[in-house]
């Protein structure tokens, strides 16, 4: 049975917040703060072919919503991409 949006999203949202890109959540910000990043990255990640893909995918997010001077490099968001690439994985073999 294939994953509802809405339970790809909550999990999608634990993940994220887990690595917490840009530290916002360990500085007390709500569990939602990266809500709009999410939906961001749920809307393209059924195109990325691999792993790398995605973790440009999830960088220019981060970049278009936080400007880049803010963003860390794109590799420092790989482990993220891995998480993600993982749920999509498990998504599909349901």
């Amino acid at each position: 049975m294939e994953m509802t949006y809405e339970a790809v999203f909550k999990k999608a949202r634990e993940i994220v917040n887990q690595h917490d890109p840009m530290g916002l959540i360990c500085i007390g910000c709500p569990k939602d703060e990266y809500d709009t990043e999410i939906a961001m990255i749920l809307k393209n990640y059924a195109d990325a072919k691999d792993e790398d893909e995605l973790t440009k995918i999830v960088w220019e997010v981060f970049v278009q919503c936080f400007d880049e001077k803010f963003v860390h490099p794109k590799e420092k968001y790989r482990p993220l991409a891995r998480d993600l690439w993982n749920l999509r994985k498990r998504e599909s073999d349901n």
